[in-house]
């Protein structure tokens, strides 16, 4: 088993994958739909119902207390969003790029996966001030795995 490999098992995650200047990008590309998103024609639905309408388009998760009674944002729109995803990795063109370049692809091999599929992409916020604790969860609940221990989150 490689270093990267018992890293892996060990802690569940690969640190340094990308470099500054593939972030920048990512960060970039996330300005531009960011600045696409029109709020007001973005339906103001539960969590639970946008993660299931999601995983083919990009969508926009508010957090929350970003969100009044009345619907209408208490914080500029770049504040006020938990995540954007699920579909990145199909439907941007950075984020496409990003995900299925073969440092990716090496990084997956030598783990030990023989036919990964990415089924999920999401860009996370880390806003401070605002939004809720992220719960304990499995995303095998979610997205459907035999054998379970094959689900990389």
């Amino acid at each position: 088993m490689s270093d990267l490999s018992q890293k892996f098992e060990r802690d569940g995650f690969v640190e340094n994958v990308f470099n500054d200047q593939e972030i920048e990008e990512m960060k970039g590309a996330i300005v531009e739909i960011l600045d696409d998103m029109h709020l007001a024609e973005y339906p103001k639905m539960c969590f639970q119902r946008t993660m299931r309408k999601s995983s083919y388009k990009i969508r926009f998760f508010i957090e929350e207390g970003a969100v009044d009674k009345n619907g209408d944002l208490t914080v500029p729109k770049d504040k006020a969003l938990n995540k954007i995803g699920l579909c990145l990795h199909f439907l941007d063109s950075t984020f496409k790029k990003m995900t299925f370049n073969t440092k990716i692809q090496k990084i997956f091999k030598e783990i030990g996966y023989q036919e990964p599929e990415v089924v999920q992409s999401m860009y996370i916020f880390k806003k401070p001030k605002i939004g809720g604790a992220v719960t304990g969860h499995a995303d095998s609940t979610f997205l459907r795995v035999d054998p379970i221990d094959h689900l990389t989150g």
